[in-house]
């Protein structure tokens, strides 16, 4: 399925002008990769402990490339497939970064919800999403999301 967000004449005009292109996300990934697997790709918060998460990590462009096709695997072997949505509620961290470019190599459409987002919140983007699957951390802030999460996929069938 192809979903048009702007009228085809701008599309025309905004690649006419370089400002848009056919490059994806995933080619300039891809094109990282192989220009300097080891230059950095990614780096954690520096309070990444703090926030419950465990230690900070710095990841090259080689480490970031095989975290994404592990992740893209894992999202493969759950039975998700080009097209379907996942609910994602991560805080920005290299895990975040991985996982969407994952989405993006295996098709997945990856709705990214924000941290702060609860209950009430979460039940009408679950609604309106109806995702085949809700991706989160157990634990953040004090909070547990691994309980919500689970109890929203359970309520939607994901």
């Amino acid at each position: 399925m192809i979903v048009r967000t702007s009228p085809v004449d701008r599309i025309s005009r905004m690649h006419s002008l370089g400002w848009w292109s056919d490059v994806t996300v995933g080619d300039l990934f891809a094109r990282a990769v192989a220009s300097d697997p080891a230059r950095t790709a990614v780096v954690d918060p520096a309070n990444r402990a703090a926030l419950g998460l465990g230690e900070a990590r710095r990841l090259s462009y080689a480490e970031l490339d095989s975290a994404v096709v592990a992740i893209a695997a894992q999202l493969l072997g759950l039975g998700l497939r080009n097209g379907d949505v996942v609910l994602a509620q991560l805080p920005n961290t290299w895990e975040c970064v991985a996982l969407y470019l994952a989405a993006a190599r295996t098709g997945i459409v990856l709705s990214p919800a924000a941290m702060q987002y609860r209950r009430h919140e979460l039940d009408q983007v679950v609604a309106l999403l109806e995702p085949k699957a809700i991706i989160t951390v157990p634990e953040f802030k004090g909070f547990d999301h691994a309980g919500l999460g689970s109890e929203l996929a359970q309520a939607c069938g994901a």
